[in-house]
């Protein structure tokens, strides 16, 4: 179990929190385990030039091709992140408090312009329904924070944005609402494409994918 020790986000900087993630996970997701986890990092704390190290100091900065164990103990850095900048902190103090209002009802419009759109499931060319990605209890006050954080331009205000949506067939729309699957999308300012194993599965049409434009969404297990 690699364990992962994050930046402080209080101030002044309070114990660490940690993740704790199976190293045949991470390789299973990502050619470059260590390039993963800090991918993790930027995600959390949009810091492009956090890294991680086996230092809690930060004096040994590793590289994204280091090999990893079960039994590394690694700290992130983000040198320089700006604390309003990390997601959790408003979303998560707000969370009791965000939730669908009885302004935020279902919206026809949200299915059929999703399905306009994609047509079938994005992963795998399948028969398909609409769903959201952040999801519809979450409401659209939470949507609205996530976005200003993501810097989203422009702006998502409305929970049934239809790029808040996406098509995908029944069985991963479940895994999705359950929070079972992630999507990744590559490149991004981490991961390249080649990063992230090719899928084994159904994959998307040819036709599809070279629409796309050089970006790759991968449906990932967690």
């Amino acid at each position: 179990m690699v364990t992962v020790f994050l930046a402080s986000i209080s101030d002044p900087p309070a114990d660490r929190l940690q993740l704790n993630i199976p190293l045949n996970t991470i390789q299973f997701l990502c050619l470059h385990p260590s390039k993963w986890l800090r991918f993790v990092g930027w995600a959390i704390f949009l810091a492009s030039e956090g890294y991680l190290s086996r230092d809690p100091d930060g004096n040994d900065r590793l590289t994204d091709e280091a090999a990893l164990t079960d039994a590394d103990i690694l700290f992130y850095n983000a040198p320089g992140f700006h604390r309003g900048a990390v997601v959790d902190v408003d979303v998560v103090a707000r969370r009791t408090k965000s939730q669908t209002s009885v302004n935020d009802l279902r919206d026809n419009n949200f299915s059929s312009d999703v399905m306009s759109r994609d047509g079938r499931c994005i992963f795998t060319h399948w028969r398909a329904e609409a769903s959201h990605i952040i999801s519809f209890a979450r409401g659209s006050e939470w949507m609205s924070i996530l976005a200003r954080k993501r810097s989203i331009d422009p702006r998502i205000e409305n929970i049934n944005d239809k790029r808040n949506g996406l098509a995908c067939n029944t069985a991963v729309h479940k895994m999705l609402d359950k929070r079972e699957v992630a999507i990744l999308v590559t490149p991004n300012a981490i991961l390249d494409c080649n990063d992230v194993p090719l899928p084994t599965g159904p994959r998307n049409s040819s036709e599809t994918r070279n629409r796309l434009l050089g970006s790759r969404y991968t449906l990932q297990h967690i």
